[in-house]
């Protein structure tokens, strides 16, 4: 009997409690469709954060995260050092700025258990086009361990696998939108007079209000 309890202690200490994602922006996102295959990520953070000690060995399990998410999800992944030695092609950016963190392992917390502190994550994702550069907007995604959960609260690893599992969640669940002016339809673009193509922009469905006013803006100044 005893040996089934400690058992089922040491199974809780290795899952944890689930990480709780704070987001600041619920709006769903709606990006290219054919972006939506492929993410490129990145994470970086200010010379001060970059200055902590735990930095490296946080950033690699931060990548480590978005691979196996975006895996798991049927999502191609690439890091944007890889990415920029390619000319730009349909994909989806996602740049993470870090402003602050604490790293605590699961293993400092079953040793030292509320001693230890909490582990918090807060950090920005930037979603934009890797084609044309556009930005689709902008989240913050924030964690935090508490000391009442005791040895069960999730750790940084826990944290940021759920929010990169946010992240890419938000990618899937995206409404894809087609491109504007693809080059097989160039020459019929410089054929269309100035109304035409308002005509044809208005009957597009699924632009954000923001890309509607930009390429009003453009046919106008055409």
């Amino acid at each position: 009997m005893r040996a089934a309890v400690i058992a089922t202690a040491i199974a809780l200490s290795l899952s944890g409690c689930a990480a709780s994602v704070k987001k600041s922006n619920h709006e769903p996102l709606s990006v290219y469709a054919d972006a939506k295959q492929e993410i490129i990520f990145s994470v970086s953070g200010s010379q001060w954060v970059q200055s902590n000690p735990e930095w490296l060995k946080f950033r690699a399990a931060w990548l480590t995260a978005m691979r196996s998410e975006a895996t798991r999800a049927g999502i191609k992944y690439s890091d944007i050092g890889k990415a920029k030695r390619l000319a730009p092609y349909p994909a989806t950016v996602v740049a993470v700025d870090v402003s602050n963190f604490r790293y605590v392992s699961t293993d400092e917390r079953y040793g030292l258990g509320v001693m230890i502190g909490n582990a918090w994550v807060n950090s920005k994702a930037t979603f934009s086009d890797w084609q044309t550069g556009e930005q689709y907007a902008e989240r913050t995604y924030d964690t935090s361990s508490s000391a009442w959960e005791g040895v069960f609260s999730a750790m940084t690893k826990e944290q940021i696998q759920a929010i990169s599992h946010e992240i890419v969640a938000e990618i899937t669940a995206a409404s894809g939108k087609q491109r504007y002016r693809q080059p097989h339809d160039a020459a019929r673009q410089v054929e269309m007079s100035r109304e035409e193509r308002i005509r044809a922009l208005q009957a597009e469905k699924g632009l954000s209000y923001e890309e509607y006013q930009r390429r009003y803006r453009q046919i106008m100044a055409d």
